[in-house]
């Protein structure tokens, strides 16, 4: 279904916390899928399978989107609409990408790992249901190109320095 599922979480010690969804178990994280957040290495800030018979596949790495590292509290959020799956720290999209054929709608978690320990506050599970959601196709702004090109699995972009003069942009989504 969709849906999203977002966390506070401040880091007692460690640096590394987890938002699971898809868990196919409510006794175990084994053959679930996992939002980790690394708050020193953006790199290992991913979604991926925990499934030893999988592999442990990486679903999705980090976007080159960066977030504030080291600090004690951090918003964590998981969005699944239609398959897509986007994570967020602190309102960036860090990480997005299509779920595999394999996920399936499961149990829900929190935790920690690599010898982190951390408080999970206002947790939270919203039903998006069967609600349209709008989605972006296409980004056009005349007489200059977005940085990356436009993608769905992108979640900022950015233009080239505008001349001090300049009043007005045209900027067309679709």
């Amino acid at each position: 279904g969709n849906f999203i599922f977002e966390s506070d979480v401040t880091f007692t010690k460690g640096n590394v916390a987890n938002l699971i969804f898809g868990a196919s178990k409510n006794t175990t994280s084994e053959d679930s899928f996992i939002f980790k957040l690394d708050r020193t290495n953006k790199g290992e800030t991913k979604v991926f399978c925990f499934s030893s018979s999988k592999g442990y596949p990486t679903i999705s790495t980090n976007n080159g989107n960066s977030f504030e590292y080291n600090k004690a509290s951090y918003k964590m959020r998981v969005m699944v609409i239609d398959g897509l799956c986007t994570v967020y720290v602190d309102g960036i999209p860090v990480c997005s990408a299509t779920l595999p054929s394999y996920y399936a709608d499961g149990y829900l978690g929190i935790g920690t790992a690599e010898y982190s320990s951390a408080t999970f506050q206002n947790t939270v599970y919203t039903d998006l249901g069967d609600k349209k959601v709008a989605k972006i196709t296409d980004i056009e702004v005349e007489g200059m190109a977005l940085s990356p090109a436009f993608s769905e699995k992108v979640g900022a972009y950015t233009l080239p320095t505008l001349p001090n003069e300049t009043k007005t942009i045209k900027i067309t989504v679709s």
